[in-house]
């Protein structure tokens, strides 16, 4: 009895390993519009629009942008803005 118990908490821990091994890559990284994805983004355009222009979903677009959007990209651009006003 007991060894069956030690087996299934092993099996527990391999599957465990094996799902936080393999962690899913963002889509929106992975997407052939990137660049203009990025652009709405930073321009502020709703998720909303641009999820329905690009094919994604918002929620991965917020992801996108909380997360993988470089803050130096960001900072770019807000300077860019202020050398214009």
């Amino acid at each position: 009895m007991r060894r069956n118990a030690a087996a299934g908490n092993n099996c527990c821990k391999i599957r465990r390993l094996r799902f936080e091994a393999m962690p899913q890559t963002c889509t929106i990284c992975r997407h052939e519009r990137r660049d203009d994805i990025d652009r709405a983004l930073l321009d502020g355009e709703p998720f909303r629009n641009i999820a329905r222009r690009t094919a994604t979903s918002a929620t991965a677009l917020c992801r996108h942008k909380a997360q993988h959007i470089p803050r130096s990209l960001a900072l770019a651009k807000e300077t860019a803005e202020e050398i214009q006003a």
